[in-house]
């Protein structure tokens, strides 16, 4: 594996934005999505979790961006879309339609 020094960041077209970005341990990643360890390492296998970064080692460690955009498919994904949740008010048996016209 290349480090990711200077160089090969550039090279790569990538910029680093230390503010943004960081790793985060299994700790934290639980504490933000609130899965248990089982949970996590079962969504990874079957490719429905972000799998961590190898850093050295024995050493690994998720981006906190993919963990928060995991969170965020998931939210998207439970909640109706406006087309969607308005059809479901048009087709409601329980809301007065005759005076909509």
């Amino acid at each position: 594996m290349k480090p990711a020094t200077a160089e090969y960041l550039k090279e790569r077209r990538v910029e680093p934005r230390m503010g943004e970005e960081r790793f985060i341990r299994l700790g934290e990643v639980l504490a933000t999505c609130g899965k248990s360890r089982s949970s996590v390492y079962a969504g990874i296998r079957e490719g429905t979790f972000p799998a961590p970064v190898k850093l050295q080692g024995r050493s690994s460690a998720w981006l906190r961006s993919e963990v928060l955009r995991w969170m965020q498919a998931c939210i998207e994904a439970s909640r109706p879309t406006t087309t969607a949740a308005s059809s479901i008010i048009n087709n409601s048996p329980y809301i007065n339609h005759t005076n909509d016209k």
